[in-house]
């Protein structure tokens, strides 16, 4: 999908929908905000609404918080604030070292979880090596692969964890 897709995003999530419970989905996608500021894809209420539908049904979806670095607690922000829970888990991005949030992270009380956002060597596709994958878009699998560990522990187990549930549990556990 392209930046900002949404029609792209929805028709992912329509997908989704006829996907087991406990299945995944991992939105790398960021949007245009107030100003054109990057924000998570589901500023948009459309998204957003399409979000909750996948999550009630029991799929957790993990979302990049977009890089354009928003205060998202700003009053501009207050009906997407407003709007509630959808559910899903939104990833900020940070550093390795000490965690702190990265200059162009978009950040606030929407923003559950980040992940690495720099030095995040992976190889891309062609099985090509890069050490520059960055930003929300690498912070959010890093994150992603905790979430699927827990996931697939839980499965061994017989157990599953609703959605809201494994957000709190990610919150809970993880690394200030």
């Amino acid at each position: 999908c392209l930046v900002g897709s949404e029609m792209c995003i929805r028709d992912r999530l329509r997908a989704a929908e006829e996907s087991p419970a406990g299945s995944i989905i991992i939105l790398e996608q960021q949007t245009g905000g107030i100003g054109g500021h990057y924000v998570p894809a589901d500023f948009s209420q459309s998204l957003w609404d399409a979000i909750q539908t996948v999550i009630n049904s029991g799929i957790h979806v993990i979302a990049a918080a977009g890089n354009g670095n928003v205060n998202l607690d700003k009053s501009s922000y207050t009906a997407y604030r407003n709007r509630g829970d959808n559910g899903s888990i939104r990833v900020g991005a940070g550093y390795p070292s000490d965690r702190s949030k990265l200059s162009f992270s978009t950040y606030g009380s929407p923003i559950h979880i980040q992940g690495w956002g720099t030095q995040v060597h992976t190889t891309t596709t062609f099985s090509r090596y890069t050490s520059s994958f960055n930003g929300t878009s690498s912070a959010t699998p890093v994150a992603t692969q905790a979430l699927a560990l827990i996931q697939e522990c839980l499965n061994k187990e017989g157990r599953s964890i609703s959605p809201r549930d494994m957000r709190q549990l990610l919150i809970d556990t993880g690394i200030p």
